[in-house]
């Protein structure tokens, strides 16, 4: 496939099973560096998340993630993913900003963010306890500091 066939790739990719379409990303990933990575490839690298939002893509999502957090412009499109469909991925993503020291992501501040995630009707039950209990985790390391 030609350099930019990731997001055709991705958009491709209808089910967890289709091992093909895997080998497919797999093989596309390893071409893909964070400095190359476009406006189009970032919504579909979320898009995947939010279509899949139980799964890890048999450990290629992981890749994905290092990929877009080692690339400068990622956090706008995790904001708008995050308020799109909260799902494991891209809450984690801000667990780990925040576990890292920083209050804003793409210039939203990331407590009041998960938050909306948390309330928002669209969040599966299970991202929803994991949110909670981080910002509740949070809230005792403040309160112990």
């Amino acid at each position: 496939m030609p350099p930019g066939s990731i997001v055709a790739v991705l958009e491709a990719l209808s089910s967890m099973d289709d091992a093909e379409g895997l080998r497919r990303l797999e093989a596309e990933l390893k071409s893909v560096t964070p400095s190359s990575l476009s406006p189009a490839e970032y919504q579909a690298f979320f898009a995947l998340f939010e279509r899949f939002p139980d799964h890890d893509g048999h450990g290629l999502f992981r890749v994905m993630i290092h990929l877009l957090e080692r690339s400068s412009n990622y956090e706008r499109y995790l904001v708008q993913s995050l308020r799109r469909q909260p799902c494991e991925l891209n809450t984690s993503m801000v667990f780990r900003i925040i576990n890292a020291g920083y209050t804003r992501v793409g210039g939203v501040d990331a407590r009041h963010l998960l938050a909306v995630a948390a309330a928002n009707v669209n969040t599966p039950a299970s991202v929803r306890a994991s949110i909670l209990e981080f910002i509740g985790g949070q809230q005792t390391q403040r309160a112990g500091a």
